[in-house]
């Protein structure tokens, strides 16, 4: 049994985040060209749920067990589940919400009645309160990953009174009322544990169905790798440990790369301070940063290994360029848009950065994208990512800020259409490059405060200088991010984000990099 939390882009060690259609089409050439029959499938995914019952509840054999079964095939699995756990000793109570529409569902539940097992067949669900309300464990076989649209009275009803009970929850493949290609929900149980099939589906990582799964478990049922075909893919820790890149006994400074951060303004001195800092943590050999005048003493004070570059003026201006011209050689990556403003000249000196800077790696973040969303401009460069909060997304889309929140299709469609990669932040960060996606599930709300952008942008730069392309920089930077805020020692509510380029060597020392 595989905990997706456990865990080059592509390789064998990829988690991949199938869609509805992508685990049908792999069950069904499993069925009719391996030749297993569908009910052993089923038969496996509910052994496959009592084996994780097993694991994670106590005495499960001296307990009382309500298994919530729906007509179709997940709740077939649930009589299976039902079947084996009466078999084994627990007092369990099957609530049947119809009869089976498949022929393999019904055998199920003929072979759990011969059991002597109870079966109610609700008339009323107020009458099963009590029931549901009271039982230690309840399993959750009503919808699988077929389920679409908002519930009706009958199920809401249901569901409430599973969300009230303080027993054990389990989902079989996911939790009804959960979305499985978006992770939308009307109203959904809420569980402990979810044990799904194969793979991972979106609707398990995407917010606010990710947050009813509970801990998610992958069960192996006999469905081969090979047929579970998909460009989306979960970012797990042995991919992080597989791509950070290595540190070489025989090293010095510029073995490991040259970042330029380009942020700051009279009324943001604090921003390129935190990318600065994301940057530094990295490992990156150096970090140039060009701000406006007074910013500089503001990064020397707190981070002296930096090289700060004042520009002057309050605020960004092509003048700024001059001071790279003895250093232009020596970048390799360049983090802009931190803090900028958005001012008419500071407009005119990204776009001559763009084009000076334009072979460079780049992460393009803040007010960067601010500006050229107001331009509608995106420029032509040879290794980027944009970095938006659905806010700066739906500026640069053109859409709502609901359209494009935890929307994966937007952001990949953008990102082929753009030729840029985009990491679109969210409980899920989403990267994309329009043609391979990969999902985060690191972090928490800690991170939900200003300036951790900031921190993040820096660590895609200092990863990109050292020689990483951006979308695998941004990769592990948004793992690392946020494992930062899961191993913190502070409560959320106090966690300052200046405080991750300290926590970042726990984490790296934790995945031995």
């Amino acid at each position: 049994m595989q905990s997706v939390l456990l865990g080059t882009l592509k390789g064998d060690d990829s988690v991949k985040i199938l869609s509805v259609d992508e685990m049908k089409e792999a069950d069904t050439r499993t069925i009719e060209e391996l030749g297993i029959p569908s009910q052993l499938l089923m038969e496996r995914a509910g052994l496959s749920v009592v084996q994780v019952m097993i694991e994670e509840i106590p005495d499960l054999f001296r307990l009382n067990v309500v298994v919530l079964c729906g007509r179709g095939n997940n709740g077939g699995d649930g009589l299976v589940v039902a079947r084996e756990l009466l078999r084994k000793g627990s007092r369990v109570t099957v609530v049947l919400m119809g009869e089976p529409r498949s022929e393999e569902s019904a055998s199920n539940l003929t072979w759990y009645r011969k059991l002597g097992g109870k079966v109610i067949v609700p008339e009323n669900i107020e009458d099963l309160k009590d029931t549901i309300v009271e039982a230690p464990v309840l399993v959750d076989a009503v919808f699988g990953i077929g389920f679409r649209g908002n519930l009706g009275d009958e199920y809401r009803k249901l569901f409430e009174y599973a969300n009230m009970s303080r027993a054990f929850k389990v989902a079989v493949d996911i939790p009804s009322g959960v979305n499985a290609d978006t992770g939308e929900m009307d109203f959904a149980v809420h569980c402990d544990v979810t044990v799904t099939f194969g793979a991972p589906k979106l609707g398990h990582v995407l917010p606010p169905g990710r947050f009813a799964c509970g801990r998610l478990k992958v069960a192996d049922i006999g469905i081969p790798e090979e047929y579970m075909t998909s460009s989306r893919y979960l970012i797990t820790a042995s991919k992080v440990r597989a791509l950070v890149p290595p540190r070489y006994p025989d090293s010095h400074k510029g073995t490991y790369g040259s970042v330029l951060v380009v942020a700051g303004s009279h009324e943001y001195s604090g921003a390129p301070l935190l990318t600065v800092l994301g940057a530094l943590a990295t490992g990156v050999g150096l970090v140039y940063a060009l701000v406006p005048e007074g910013v500089n003493f503001v990064l020397t004070s707190r981070a002296p290994e930096v090289i700060a570059l004042p520009v002057p003026g309050k605020h960004h201006n092509p003048e700024g360029l001059r001071l790279l011209d003895g250093i232009e050689h020596r970048i390799k990556a360049v983090v802009v848009g931190p803090g900028l403003g958005r001012h008419e000249e500071t407009l005119k000196f990204i776009m001559d950065l763009f084009e000076r800077f334009k072979d460079r790696a780049f992460v393009v973040d803040a007010d960067a994208l601010n500006l050229l969303a107001e331009v509608g401009t995106v420029p032509e460069l040879s290794d980027a990512v944009f970095t938006p909060h659905p806010g700066e997304f739906a500026r640069l889309t053109g859409m709502n800020v609901s359209e494009v929140k935890n929307n994966y299709r937007v952001a990949e469609a953008y990102a082929l259409d753009s030729g840029v990669n985009i990491l679109l932040k969210g409980p899920t960060t989403i990267i994309t490059n329009g043609r391979e996606s990969w999902f985060n599930i690191t972090g928490n709300s800690a991170l939900a405060k200003g300036g951790a952008g900031d921190v993040l942008s820096g660590l895609i730069g200092g990863f990109a200088a050292q020689g990483l392309d951006t979308l695998t920089a941004s990769v592990v930077s948004t793992f690392l991010h946020g494992r930062c805020a899961d191993v913190a020692d502070v409560n959320p509510r106090t966690f300052r984000v200046s405080s991750i380029a300290e926590i970042l060597s726990k984490v790296m020392n934790e995945l031995n990099l």
